[in-house]
């Protein structure tokens, strides 16, 4: 579709709006793309399993503990809720990878770069967990907490501080990025 309603709105903005709106689109399309698919599997499960409330004695041999999942006590007491802020928290990371890809294209040029380049943030963040440990061997790569059951030892601390730092690294770039006048 070439009707050059792009170029309208690149010449009628100004380039800091532009590049604002390409990042907000992109977490907004990141957050939505998890969430949608989250809560129809989410959905699913409950239309078609039974609503059973979990048991930490029955469940035992699940594993499910402080040192795995994110607020234990939320899970067994209100699994509903857990669930969705489970689903909310999984799709602020869809959307903060999403906006990071978005700032990268920001400063390179190369497409695969651009596109892959949460991809490579992540194989990165797995590497330097490996060779840079935290204290009590808590993991800080995304990947790990956000899943309801870890196979690292996660902390709330931890998680809030990683989802700051891509906040902030994502921000620096968009920032220094739109001052650079590339514009897709």
């Amino acid at each position: 579709m070439d009707s050059g309603f792009i170029q309208q709105i690149q010449i009628r903005k100004r380039t800091d709006y532009l590049i604002l709106g390409y990042i907000l689109t992109a977490f907004l399309g990141g957050f939505l793309v998890i969430m949608i698919t989250m809560a129809f599997n989410f959905v699913s499960y409950f239309v078609l399993l039974p609503n059973l409330k979990p048991d930490n004695l029955l469940n035992s041999n699940l594993l499910i503990s402080d040192q795995n999942t994110l607020f234990v006590s939320m899970y067994y007491r209100h699994p509903l809720i857990h669930a969705i802020a489970s689903i909310i928290f999984t799709s602020l990371w869809g959307g903060l990878f999403a906006s990071f890809a978005a700032a990268i294209s920001i400063w390179c040029k190369n497409k695969f770069v651009g596109l892959f380049s949460g991809l490579f943030l992540q194989i990165f963040l797995f590497i330097l967990n490996i060779i840079i440990k935290l204290p009590d061997n808590h993991s800080y790569v995304p990947f790990d907490f956000i899943r309801e059951e870890s196979p690292s030892f996660i902390d709330l601390k931890t998680t809030m501080i990683s989802t700051l730092i891509m906040i902030i690294c994502t921000t620096i770039l968009t920032l220094k990025g739109r001052s650079k006048k590339i514009v897709w």
